[in-house]
């Protein structure tokens, strides 16, 4: 089967490992995959996810570009199925398919929207003729509960081989990894930080890279690190992971910290709690973003207290079901299943 995986931009964020990851499973299920992308195509450590086998694209025409529909067409009509990934070729090859005929999937990579901006409306009309739809979360299918197409809920994939537990002898600090921008919540973050550690002889690190850089609020405890290509180099190191995220999919970050052992500070958010099946957890605080600083910091200040001696936490048992190749049998069997129905 000829598929096509269609993402904006290879810049090396949780999504795009992703996308490696599916695609060169898929390849290896004897598909022919090709990976059309923007932007930023795929370099340094991330070669280590990328699959030979699988054909990497750089789309030469801008989003702007009159050639870029008819060039986008030509690789839609040679594919036995097509899937985008993340809001951009959504809306692209949404677009596409209300004049051609071709199996189209999209990926719901969130919960919940804050900004029903026009590419989210315009990607929700489009999605009335998706041949199926995928979503990393149960709470990001809820958004698509009422289309008809098939629609499957698949996790991010969350570790490849055994899964193995981390012994490190790990830092009293903490870090946050993930994109600096506004659904991040980063600055609140920062601002939280701050208060803590006039308590606590602690830091935490920030890696990443993003516009809400500008108004972190950085200090001798809130240190920026810039963007790091292999998060679990952190992971294995720190002791305590920390995301107070307004809205998330499946958030890879947080998968990779618990391959780690890494204690959990959380925001209280569906798509967070459903990592944990919605049960109790000593290791992990979710906190309330309702909440004032002044009462996260408090929170926050007393896990610490409470797991302090805690080196590394076994979360094997929440992690199950996520290796590579499942994740990548749940997506061909679905790809199969789109493609021997009309998904109309």
């Amino acid at each position: 089967m000829n598929i096509l995986i269609c993402i904006h931009s290879l810049s090396g964020g949780g999504a795009e490992k992703q996308v490696h990851l599916i695609a060169g499973g898929l390849s290896r299920l004897n598909h022919t995959v090709t990976v059309l992308y923007h932007e930023n195509g795929p370099k340094g450590d991330e070669l280590e996810f990328v699959d030979s086998k699988v054909n990497y694209i750089k789309i030469p025409y801008g989003h702007k570009n009159p050639l870029l529909i008819p060039f986008l067409f030509k690789y839609a009509k040679k594919s036995d199925i097509v899937i985008s990934w993340i809001l951009q070729m959504d809306v692209l090859f949404g677009f596409l398919k209300q004049f051609i005929n071709f199996k189209w999937l999209f990926r719901e990579p969130n919960s919940d929207y804050a900004n029903n901006t026009l590419k989210y409306k315009l990607r929700h009309f489009f999605a009335k003729k998706a041949s199926g739809i995928i979503a990393n979360s149960a709470a990001g299918m809820q958004l698509w509960e009422d289309f008809l197409c098939p629609k499957k809920v698949i996790y991010n994939v969350a570790y490849q081989g055994n899964l193995l537990q981390n012994t490190n002898n790990k830092e009293i600090n903490f870090a946050y990894v993930g994109r600096f921008i506004e659904q991040k919540n980063v600055m609140r973050l920062s601002q939280v930080f701050n208060l803590v550690s006039k308590k606590l002889p602690v830091k935490c690190d920030f890696y990443g890279k993003g516009s809400d850089c500008p108004v972190i609020e950085w200090s001798s405890s809130v240190i920026n690190n810039g963007f790091i290509s292999k998060p679990d180099d952190v992971f294995k190191k720190v002791k305590f992971f920390i995301s107070l995220s307004k809205r998330e999919g499946n958030p890879n970050s947080v998968l990779e910290a618990m391959l780690e052992g890494c204690l959990l500070v959380l925001s209280d958010i569906p798509t967070h709690r459903e990592i944990f099946s919605g049960a109790p957890n000593s290791n992990v605080l979710f906190v309330n973003l309702m909440d004032s600083n002044e009462v996260i910091a408090a929170n926050i200040i007393d896990f610490y207290s409470r797991v302090e001696l805690v080196n590394n936490v076994d979360w094997s048992p929440y992690l199950s079901g996520r290796e590579n190749n499942q994740v990548v049998n749940e997506y061909n069997n679905f790809i199969i299943q789109v493609s021997r129905g009309d998904g109309e």
